[in-house]
């Protein structure tokens, strides 16, 4: 199974068959409070003159933006035809983007256990890649939205048809 599965995804649904797995306000919000804290603490560390509890207190500041900006870089994106998830590696800043095309989805995977679930994508050539974990409800609505969009786009003819 590639990537992670996700606590703090929910649907968001664009115009057609496109959509988005995007983060829910709750992680933002959460987030950007964690990191605005963080700051502000070394701003009263400086002023208090307290420079070792302030470096500390920025270094953790700084960490949380950019676990902030990595979670919201590692989402997925399905654009009509193609579904990307967009991962950070942990070499270097690059990024590793792969794109699954609707044709090559076999299926949305789910799987419960009890009140629990969790739901993968699997591709015809039996790779796995994970998508959310939460509650059996907001998992099953989600894997159904990517379900009906992935279908459709799968059964669309090539648009460089020609009539």
């Amino acid at each position: 199974m590639r990537g992670n599965f996700r606590r703090d995804l929910t649907l968001a649904a664009g115009e057609g068959t496109t959509f988005r797995l995007r983060r829910s306000w709750g992680a933002r919000l959460l987030s950007w409070g964690l990191a605005t804290a963080a700051l502000v603490a070394t701003g009263l560390d400086l002023l208090a003159h307290r420079p070792l509890l302030a470096a500390g207190q920025l270094t953790l500041g700084v960490a949380f933006i950019a676990l902030q900006i990595r979670a919201e870089l590692d989402g997925w994106r399905f654009d009509g035809s193609n579904l990307r998830p967009a991962a950070i590696l942990a070499l270097g800043a690059g990024f590793e983007v792969v794109t699954l095309r609707a044709r090559n989805i076999r299926e949305v995977g789910v799987t419960s256990s009890g009140r629990r679930a969790r739901a993968w994508i699997e591709t015809h050539n039996g790779d796995e890649y994970a998508l959310v974990e939460g509650s059996a409800a907001e998992v099953e609505r989600i894997a159904e939205g990517i379900r009906r969009s992935v279908q459709l786009a799968a059964a669309q003819p090539p648009t460089k048809t020609v009539h």
